[in-house]
């Protein structure tokens, strides 16, 4: 079997050149992650730190949607 084979998993390849293009970066995810972190802490501790969390979760889902469809 040839290395090429090996290297794709016995299929070879498809024609692809094996590019794929990767989303851009972005500080999103992070920002969505830290908006769910202060829900949380704000449910132990004051319901300051839970709106501020939400308030936080909603811009960084908006501002992620919005990057997934304008690029």
């Amino acid at each position: 079997m040839p290395v090429e084979e090996l290297e794709h998993g016995g299929h070879g390849t498809h024609g692809d050149g094996g590019e794929h293009e990767l989303p851009h970066e972005s500080l999103s995810p992070i920002t969505l992650a830290a908006g769910i972190g202060l829900l949380g802490f704000g449910l132990l501790t004051s319901l300051v730190f839970s709106i501020v969390g939400i308030a936080v979760m909603g811009w960084a889902l908006a501002r992620w949607i919005e990057e997934m469809r304008h690029g």
